[in-house]
């Protein structure tokens, strides 16, 4: 029996058009795409995946309108039987809130937007059908496009934190919604490591560490680590260790390598 197909589009392109919004040192585009990488990644095991930016560098269309359009196109063309597109908010707000065109869509919105509210103790502001997002309103199957939280957000309200440090839990959330929408008994494992990353805690903080695969090798992104504990080398070195990785170095390079 084939699987349910589940399109998952990270909102707005890396650079040049259709950048996304700026709040408190991040950026919405950067945020979308690791939500979106690591829910597909936890929903791969149960559905069939495809994602619009399978990398973080990946540019959609040559204008605004192109990329939105190059997103619809890719589900309709692949056929979707589901659709879900990952922002962030910003302009004023806290909270979250997902929005849906077609009354198909409602059900699935809703089981969406009150399990991602409620996990991630957000103020539910909304669940709305509207036709305001092309991305949704044009596709061929349910979508939804959720809000995940504001990224201007007031310091004292926990958007901002959640963005800049809750990303896998966000998905992680907007997967349990997904899964009871469907009826999919569950329980997937906090811990794992998924493809193209290395989950580490160290000290009790937990540090998620972007990789390419190459030939079976993690190649380490540092990712601002070192503005973290101040020295590139021995403190992730020592973190890669803690996770249980073989770690080795190439000089000519400059790069770490890990083995599993």
């Amino acid at each position: 029996m084939s699987k349910i197909k589940i399109f998952i589009d990270a909102g707005h392109n890396d650079s040049g058009f259709n950048t996304g919004a700026i709040g408190n040192g991040m950026r919405e585009q950067d945020v979308n795409f690791d939500v979106a990488f690591y829910l597909g990644q936890i929903l791969a095991e149960f559905f069939d995946i495809k994602l619009s930016r399978p990398t973080r560098k990946t540019n959609l269309g040559h204008d605004n309108n192109s990329s939105i359009n190059t997103r619809v196109q890719m589900s309709n063309q692949w056929g979707a039987d589901y659709f879900i597109s990952i922002h962030a908010n910003a302009g004023g707000g806290t909270g979250a809130e997902t929005f849906y065109w077609n009354e198909n869509a409602k059900k699935f919105a809703l089981a969406v937007q009150k399990t991602y509210a409620c996990a991630m103790a957000l103020r539910d502001r909304r669940t709305e059908l509207t036709n305001r997002f092309g991305v949704i309103r044009s596709t061929n199957c349910p979508a939804i496009l959720i809000e995940l939280a504001f990224l201007d957000a007031p310091p004292n309200k926990p958007d901002i934190d959640i963005l800049r440090d809750k990303r896998l839990e966000m998905a992680q959330a907007i997967a349990k919604g997904v899964f009871k929408y469907f009826n999919v008994e569950t329980k997937y494992k906090n811990e794992n490591v998924y493809p193209g990353y290395v989950n580490i805690k160290y000290r009790n903080v937990k540090y998620i560490i972007e990789a390419e695969n190459q030939n079976g090798r993690y190649i380490i992104n540092l990712h601002g680590l070192s503005k973290v504990f101040g020295n590139k080398e021995v403190p992730i070195r020592a973190l890669l260790e803690l996770a249980g990785l073989t770690v080795g170095w190439d000089g000519d390079t400059g790069t770490i390598l890990v083995n599993q």
